[in-house]
């Protein structure tokens, strides 16, 4: 399968789970507009923590003024799920070259975790596995980045 087929298939594997971040991107983004994080921090923290579950629990905590160091402690928590997540995915990334082994860890969401590792059960090219993860983590990258910042405008009207 060509890298295009692969990658267009990853993309549709994951179309079904963007009826849950359509909503959740909304509200991320409403949420940290009215909040004392503001549209424009919130909105980066879409771009460079894109952790959905995180960024929320950090506008919330920093907004009741919480210390730094309990809003740091929450979203490593929250996010220590991808510790889980990326050894599983290791040995069906182990053969790709280095650029992509340091570019996929940060479009690993749970939907393309979750399609992927499926998949992976029975596809064995390499080259199908990275095309296929990226085209279903860069979806919900898209989809989180435009619904944030659509929620972060409706937040600010």
């Amino acid at each position: 399968m060509s890298p295009r087929a692969a990658l267009l298939d990853g993309m549709r594997s994951v179309v079904p789970l963007l009826v849950g971040v359509v909503p959740f991107g909304l509200i991320f983004g409403v949420t940290a507009a009215g909040s004392a994080v503001g549209g424009g921090l919130g909105y980066a923290s879409s771009v460079i923590i894109f952790a959905g579950a995180a960024q929320l629990a950090t506008v919330q905590l920093t907004t009741a003024g919480s210390a730094a160091a309990v809003v740091i402690a929450t979203a490593l928590v929250i996010n220590a799920r991808h510790l889980m997540y990326s050894a599983a995915l290791a040995p069906h990334f182990r053969d790709f070259p280095a650029r992509w082994r340091l570019m996929l860890p940060y479009i690993l969401t749970d939907q393309a975790f979750a399609v992927s590792i499926i998949r992976y059960e029975n596809e064995f090219d390499p080259d199908y596995k990275r095309w296929f993860f990226f085209g279903g983590a860069i979806s919900m990258w898209i989809t989180w980045q435009v619904t944030s910042a659509v929620g972060v405008v409706l937040g600010a009207s």
